[in-house]
């Protein structure tokens, strides 16, 4: 089935890239196994979202396709920041590698924070705990459920906000209804306004067990000291 499935994604993507023959392509999160059905002449991005050892050692086909596309097409990888890029050429042999540092809009954290948690239905005086991230092993939301199960011993009040979606999340709300926690929890998935959203959190929790650079860290820092992160 597995094979099938993959089979038809190539077609699909093959038949995608005839038909609107692209000039630039942006690709992450594991697709590079399908550029090389673009034109010769695209320009073709590849964004490193984590650390390149996790998301090439864990994927050969990846590295694979990365390998031959950056050097026999016209391929730039975009990473995060210096040290990531040091790794991408040296892992690669190349030294085009980009550093995308991104910007960050202010004006997007100035938001009523009470109309926007009665809004949610969270109630006014919650001590609000957040968290933005997809709900994979990577973001380590089970130690989440352990650090908020601790925190509501102690501040009946505290209430867990989380933002994302994946595999992981029915699992996730199992645990916390298992801990009595139903009602003191909220999964929000597909959400545009994260900025505001984070601007109602009382602290933000990063408990990931590792990142390439958690843009929502850097998010919540510029906005507010009040953070926390697993070390």
């Amino acid at each position: 089935m597995d094979n099938l499935c993959k089979q038809l994604r190539f077609r699909f993507v093959k038949k995608l890239f005839q038909s609107e023959n692209p000039d630039v392509i942006h690709v992450h999160l594991g697709l590079l196994q399908y550029v090389k059905f673009a034109k010769s002449e695209c320009k073709i991005f590849y964004t490193v979202h984590n650390e390149p050892s996790w998301v090439f050692d864990t994927n050969k086909r990846e590295e694979k396709a990365a390998r031959w596309l950056s050097h026999n097409r016209d391929f730039t990888f975009i990473t995060l920041h210096e040290e990531m890029k040091c790794e991408i050429d040296r892992r690669f042999n190349i030294n085009n590698s980009l550093i995308l540092n991104n910007g960050i809009n202010f004006e997007r954290f100035d938001v009523n924070k009470v109309l926007f948690r009665q809004k949610l239905n969270i109630p006014e005086n919650a001590f609000v705990v957040g968290h933005v991230g997809r709900f994979i092993n990577q973001k380590n939301h089970n130690f989440l459920v352990d650090i908020f199960s601790e925190i509501k011993k102690k501040n009946p009040a505290a209430f867990l906000l989380m933002i994302g979606d994946g595999e992981l999340k029915n699992q996730i709300s199992e645990e916390l209804d298992l801990l009595g926690l139903k009602n003191d929890y909220l999964i929000l998935s597909n959400r545009t306004d994260i900025p505001e959203l984070m601007k109602i959190m009382d602290v933000f929790v990063l408990p990931s067990n590792f990142e390439g650079l958690g843009i929502v860290l850097i998010y919540r820092g510029s906005n507010s000291p009040t953070l926390a992160s697993k070390s």
